[in-house]
């Protein structure tokens, strides 16, 4: 799936290069925006999700986390 989503981007910045005549640092900086607001959406319904389940609560699973990375 991801090879074909790149292989597409690929031949559409093309085109938009090319028929549009769109620069390459807007097209980076739009798509650099897009990544960050789906990446942020992403977190939040992670966090709202984790939020909603009982059981461990955040800072028992980070502490948790610190200290198996610590014995390492």
């Amino acid at each position: 799936m991801a090879a074909s989503l790149w292989g597409v981007s690929g031949t559409f910045s093309q085109f938009l290069f090319q028929q549009q005549h769109i620069s390459v640092e807007w097209l980076m900086s739009v798509r650099m925006l897009i990544s960050g607001i789906v990446l942020v959406a992403i977190s939040k319904a992670q966090k709202m999700r984790t939020h909603s389940r009982p059981g461990k609560t955040n800072a028992t699973r980070s502490a948790s986390s610190l200290s198996v990375f610590w014995a390492c």
